[in-house]
């Protein structure tokens, strides 16, 4: 796919889910590493399925078992050793599964007593230049290395204050489990990140994470009092623009369903590729199954 295919043309197939759930993983396992460079707490890292199992901490956003299911099935013992390895730091093991992955990997974790928590959209397009203009007193900028508080308290104040429409995560998060995590994720070499304000004031903020010509456009939020702006549209736009300039030919973003995120994106040409299953297992002490 080349980034002079048109948006409608994305079609999601089984090889461009695995493209994707690479990236993810490889996302997250940068941000695996930032906390293991940082020497805060000792990480879990371990390969299963063709994708990573992480924990990165109590409460961390990234204690997840992510890409799996685009190398066949997962065996048993695999899914033992995983499961202990977080039975050890108290914690669930969190399964985000596509629906485009192996059917019986998620046969196997409903057997094992992996209960469904929810679901989240990965939508997608190819980049293209627009020069539509910014909403009506938004002005979007980098956000230097040396600004970066002020880009984590964006993030996580309006993080913190989630948008009412659509499905809501069931995942509960600390603030300060927030503000690790938007450290570790942003500050590698190949992530950018964007401040939006409004008036002058700030407003809003994203980022965006190119990776084999795939550009994630993750974390990207606006402050609860400007909302309804075009704060988010205005982030959108510039990001897309950076990702074609960048040459990626497949832009991705993940949402909660009927989300007023996943309105926006869709508004820009995304369009739905594939829903992830979000299963989880509680450690030994918390199960009520046992």
């Amino acid at each position: 796919m080349s980034v002079t295919e048109s948006k409608s043309s994305l079609f999601a197939d089984i090889k461009l889910a695995a493209r994707i759930e690479r990236a993810e993983c490889y996302m997250v396992g940068e941000a695996a590493n930032a906390v293991a460079n940082r020497g805060r707490t000792k990480i879990l890292r371990l390969p299963i399925g063709g994708g990573l199992a992480l924990w990165a901490g109590a409460d961390s956003p990234i204690n997840k078992v992510a890409g799996t299911g685009f190398e066949g099935s997962i065996a048993a013992n695999d899914l033992s050793e995983i499961e202990s390895a977080y039975a050890k730091r108290n914690a669930p093991v969190r399964f985000e599964l596509s629906s485009l992955a192996d059917p019986s990997i998620g046969e196997h974790l409903t057997e094992r007593g992996y209960r469904l928590r929810g679901f989240e959209d990965v939508l997608g397009c190819a980049p293209q230049p627009d020069a539509a203009a910014p909403a009506p007193g938004v002005h979007i900028e980098e956000s230097p290395a040396d600004d970066i508080e002020r880009w984590i308290d964006t993030m996580t104040t309006a993080f913190m204050v989630p948008d009412t429409q659509g499905q809501q995560s069931q995942q509960e998060i600390p603030r300060e489990a927030i503000e690790h995590a938007l450290r570790d994720m942003v500050g590698g070499p190949m992530v950018t990140r964007y401040l939006a304000t409004l008036n002058g004031e700030v407003a809003g903020a994203g980022s965006l994470q190119v990776h084999d010509h795939v550009a994630i456009f993750s974390g990207a939020a606006t402050l609860q009092q400007h909302r309804r702006r075009g704060v988010q549209s205005t982030l959108l736009n510039s990001r897309l623009n950076a990702a074609a300039q960048a040459g990626c030919d497949l832009g991705i973003v993940t949402t909660m369903p009927g989300s007023t995120s996943q309105q926006n994106v869709v508004r820009k040409g995304f369009r739905l590729l594939y829903t992830r299953a979000v299963l989880e297992l509680d450690p030994p002490a918390r199960n009520t199954n046992q």
